[in-house]
């Protein structure tokens, strides 16, 4: 696929990847979203979950 000239969340689009569970990383290193790529560039995409913790101090309650 060509990428030069075009931005991490176009390809993000292409491939069907969302922001809102990926983060880009393009030459080893995270990459916002606005990151023009370049010939050359490696990217690769890390899934990440967040889970809620068990037990512990509800903040909503304390603040």
């Amino acid at each position: 696929m060509k990428v030069q000239g075009i931005l991490v969340s176009d390809l993000m689009k292409r491939m069907g990847v969302s922001p809102l569970t990926h983060i880009a990383l393009v030459n080893g290193r995270p990459a916002p979203e606005d990151y023009p790529l370049k010939p050359g560039d490696v990217v690769r995409f890390i899934m990440f979950t967040v889970h809620k913790e068990m037990g512990g101090v509800d903040l909503e309650k304390t603040l």
